[in-house]
């Protein structure tokens, strides 16, 4: 406890050490609150969190906060603004927020979805929106579905029960609970070629999430390489940029991903890669496993505390 009131005082009165990087992720930021995604913020909430970010942090872009950390010059609150996956509301809603407060953020893509409908979770959330059946069936739990809260508590099961299957099982329930709704997205929930040029040209960063989204640790060693190389090839086609940054897919460091990984992502000419484990990164030695963290406290109290906490936690973290 000594080490966290320590560091709280110091965090507290700006005297913290200098070269630690606390990394924002975030996937969605919707116009306004969902039921059935209470987890993810909308637009009010978002431009609140980046206002208490803005004042209380030197927010800088990941690649010039990856630069300075490699150097030992990164400044005192050091933070960066990261999303994954490439929804088109990173476009519609978060962009307009963070031009707004003059912040910049990092975007990471997988190539193979641009222009995608959704990911299981997102068809699996419309299915079970537009459904008309009144109760389901899973893995011996029976779920109500002709009320808010049985929608919610079968989601937030289903979201579990998928992640602990193989993947052809994982993926052959999806199907056949989104045929038994008999609902399915009818938009396009990922930006495409065209609208990733948009985030480009408005002065964001671009990363790549791989091709196909696909956690790393369950393929092959060919198969993660053309995950990891190819999709650097194919967004570089796309954007006519750089690519410098890869987000490795879940994220967990040697849960998703394994240190020949990492390798790959070095040869691959990648500059840094983005874990999801939670703290604060403080050497160059992180620059392929950097950490993570999502504010989830709402009000600004718990906002502000969480970063701190998140700052205090490197001690403990991968």
């Amino acid at each position: 406890m000594r080490a966290f009131w320590k560091g709280l005082f110091h965090f507290g009165a700006g005297l913290g050490e200098n070269n630690y990087l606390s990394i924002l992720i975030y996937h969605r930021v919707l116009e306004k609150r969902d039921p059935l995604r209470p987890e993810t913020i909308d637009a009010q909430q978002f431009s609140q969190q980046m206002s208490w970010l803005g004042q209380y942090f030197h927010v800088l872009p990941l690649h010039e906060a990856v630069d300075l950390l490699k150097q030992s010059r990164l400044p005192r609150r050091a933070a960066a603004i990261t999303f994954d996956d490439g929804y088109i509301d990173n476009l519609s809603v978060a962009l307009p927020i963070l031009q707004g407060l003059n912040l910049s953020a990092s975007f990471y893509v997988s190539s193979r979805m641009l222009g995608a409908q959704a990911m299981w979770l997102d068809r699996m959330i419309e299915a079970v929106r537009s459904t008309h059946k009144s109760k389901v069936s899973i893995a011996q739990k029976t779920f109500k579905l002709d009320e808010l809260s049985g929608k919610q508590d079968f989601l937030n099961f289903f979201e579990n029960y998928y992640k602990s299957l193989p993947l052809l099982e994982a993926n052959k329930l999806l199907e056949d609970l989104v045929e038994e709704f008999g609902g399915n997205c009818s938009k396009p929930l990922f930006m495409d070629e065209l609208q990733l040029k948009e985030l480009m040209y408005a002065g964001m960063e671009i990363g790549s999430h791989g091709r196909n989204h696909n956690i790393l640790s369950a393929l092959s060693s060919e198969e993660a390489c053309s995950e990891i190389s190819e999709s650097r090839y194919e967004l570089e086609q796309v954007i006519d940029t750089k690519i410098r940054g890869f987000a490795f897919p879940n994220g967990k460091a040697f849960v998703d991903f394994k240190p020949e990984h990492m390798e790959i992502v070095k040869k691959a000419g990648y500059q840094y890669a983005l874990s999801t484990n939670y703290g604060c990164s403080h050497s160059a030695e992180e620059a392929f496993k950097l950490k993570r963290f999502t504010p989830w406290r709402l009000e600004k109290t718990g906002f502000l505390a969480s970063l701190f906490l998140n700052y205090w936690y490197y001690q403990e973290s991968v």
